[in-house]
């Protein structure tokens, strides 16, 4: 009801679901999702599952993302 601005952090080794389906569950609910890539927040359609989480060069590794409301 709120839709309040939402950081959450996503691991795979945790979670032991692919990522990918933790994203989709979280953008079904009505947000739009962004992550930091190095310095710059960066639009989610952007973010490489292998290159940024699953096998990231160094300083690259991302688990945090963040979701704004639609509308």
């Amino acid at each position: 009801r709120d839709r309040p601005v939402l950081l959450i952090e996503i691991e795979e080794r945790y979670t032991k679901r692919a990522i990918e389906a933790d994203l989709a569950r979280v953008l079904a609910l009505g947000y739009a999702g962004l992550f930091l890539e190095r310095t710059r927040l960066t639009p989610l359609a952007r973010f490489d599952p292998e290159r940024h989480h699953r096998r990231p060069e160094p300083g690259l590794y991302v688990n945090n993302f963040i979701f704004l409301p639609l509308g």
